[in-house]
């Protein structure tokens, strides 16, 4: 898919619209170079001899011919069918789902560490707009620690931002670099902790032949390890912005997982709606459908209002002057999302 211009809405935006001609329409019927009566229904009866020879000629032989005909490159909102079959819709603020808290959704030293979610945004944020997907966090706590994911409006893009915070306050924001949203198209965004110091970001679209794009990473330093035992609360919680639709989501965790992210992105945007066999049963913690947890912990997921502790909004709007609400500067590069290509731009 590219990031430049407008999406088209129909066949003739895709194909072109035929030229319209000026002037009167018999202009173009009666030129002064028409050939004589005679030889137009020679032309005429040479065109039908053919064209019946060549309806023999396919029916004797067997020649297939397509039924229907697919627009390549076509815009995946023209699709008959939804990759995700049963999304969670978030219309309005206050629509979350709520993971109850396990210590199974806490990073661990020593395991890396994969969250992974499904959307599609009704809109695009506006430049410095941001919206909370998710958060995982104690906000009764000073430093809040815990972790989170938000879609910041850039000029360039949606870019991407994590929040990764200890009790010690060693955190902060990490922004990645920025893509090119099309509004109503499902996308993957997979955040990986990866040997206890890189944070990064992947990014994919459905499909068996989707490549994923790496959104750039930070390296973490000191070491942070986000333990809280909040709930995780995904969708427009408090007066969250988010509107649109959430897919599959859940936790991964294990030794060197890290090393196959890219793998099991291309398994799950090749099966959305599926646990793929790519991904060992003992390094699922969650698997949200997202209505329910279809992973071995069976964590209960309910909608309800949150606690104080749990509300995305809170660390979303942190003071400018707080270490924890510091963002990265490290000049993220735009990127364009291409569909089942994942070139850069």
């Amino acid at each position: 898919m590219s990031g430049s211009g407008a999406a088209p809405h129909s066949p003739a935006d895709i194909l072109g619209e035929a030229p319209q001609e000026s002037g009167d329409p018999a202009v173009f019927l009666n030129s002064a170079s028409s050939p004589s009566r005679p030889a137009l229904w020679l032309g005429f009866l040479v065109a039908f001899v053919s064209a019946w020879c060549a309806f023999i000629i396919v029916g004797h032989f067997g020649f297939g011919i397509p039924r229907s005909l697919s627009l390549v490159g076509a815009d995946p909102e023209l699709q008959a069918s939804e990759p995700i079959h049963e999304p969670f819709v978030v219309s309005n603020a206050g629509v979350f789902k709520q993971v109850s808290f396990d210590p199974a959704l806490n990073p661990r030293l020593g395991e890396d560490f994969i969250f992974f979610i499904w959307f599609k945004v009704r809109k695009s944020p506006a430049d410095g707009e941001s919206l909370a997907l998710m958060g995982k966090f104690d906000a009764t706590q000073q430093h809040r620690p815990g972790y989170a994911l938000s879609l910041e409006g850039a000029p360039d893009g949606v870019r991407p931002k994590i929040y990764w915070n200890d009790a010690e306050g060693q955190g902060r924001w990490h922004a990645l670099s920025s893509i090119r949203l099309r509004r109503k198209n499902w996308y993957l965004l997979a955040i990986v902790f990866s040997k206890d110091t890189f944070l990064s970001a992947h990014v994919a679209m459905p499909g068996s032949d989707s490549e994923p794009i790496l959104l750039g990473g930070n390296r973490v330093e000191p070491v942070v390890i986000p333990q809280s035992d909040a709930a995780m609360v995904v969708g427009a919680a408090g007066a969250g912005r988010f509107r649109g639709q959430l897919g599959p989501f859940g936790v991964l965790r294990g030794k060197k997982l890290a090393s196959r992210v890219k793998e099991i992105v291309v398994s799950m945007a090749a099966e959305p709606d599926s646990i793929p066999s790519e991904v060992a049963t003992s390094t699922i913690a969650l698997w949200a459908s997202p209505q329910v947890d279809r992973g071995p912990n069976r964590i209960p997921i309910v909608a309800g209002v949150p606690q104080a502790r749990d509300v995305p909004s809170v660390v979303e709007h942190r003071p400018k002057n707080n270490p924890a609400a510091k963002i990265s500067k490290r000049g993220p590069k735009k990127l364009s999302l291409m569909k089942n290509k994942g070139k850069r731009s």
